[in-house]
């Protein structure tokens, strides 16, 4: 079926307006808008489309702090995903399903993140975030040099340019510095090749 051009206009208006709702902080109207975009996906012949909503739908969910809401969109995600077969739209939902448990059950978390990087998605950022989740509930469970230790393996897999990289390599000096320095700085050089980030590390 040969993509219908007014269609396709009304779906990225609609998504601009859901987006600057959710940047405003207005949640319902938001959430109103994506919800009108999936029978416009649907029309489109995009379940992938639907999926990618459904996510951000628990994005904003949980920002508004409706958790339970959060948890049944990414869920609903990972159906989609698993009907479509996208690789991708997996990967995404089971990272998100485990955020949104990080907190509450750690130990489901972690299979989540596991089961993410296992979807095979071609994203490196995305694959690195999961790892480093894995890497920071190993240490806060109590395994803080294995955990840091893959929070590392995580950094020198993410591409520098990627917007989560700034943010892990703060995470790791905040974990880093719970740790005895000598083991640190181990940890450091033999997982960090990258001289300069070495050095940002240490």
């Amino acid at each position: 079926m040969a993509a219908d051009p007014s269609l396709e206009s009304q779906i990225r208006e609609l998504y601009r307006d859901c987006e600057s709702a959710a940047g405003e902080e207005r949640w319902q109207a938001a959430l109103d808008g994506l919800e009108a975009l999936l029978p416009l996906l649907e029309a489109a012949g995009d379940r992938v489309g639907c999926g990618r909503v459904r996510l951000r739908m628990a994005s904003v969910c949980e920002q508004a702090g409706r958790l339970e809401e959060a948890r049944a969109q990414a869920s609903r995600a990972e159906e989609l995903a698993r009907e479509t077969a996208d690789r991708g739209l997996l990967a995404a939902a089971l990272h998100r399903r485990g955020h949104l448990v990080r907190m509450s059950d750690p130990a489901s978390a972690r299979e989540l993140f596991l089961q993410s990087l296992a979807a095979g998605d071609d994203n490196l950022e995305a694959r690195a975030v999961s790892r480093a989740m894995i890497g920071q509930i190993d240490f806060t469970s109590g395994d803080q040099a294995g955990g840091l230790d893959t929070m590392l393996e995580a950094l020198e897999q993410m591409p520098p340019q990627a917007a989560a990289f700034e943010h892990l390599v703060e995470h790791l000096a905040y974990f880093g510095a719970k740790l005895p320095r000598a083991d640190y700085v181990r940890l450091v050089c033999r997982r960090i090749a990258d001289a300069g980030l070495r050095d940002r590390l240490l």
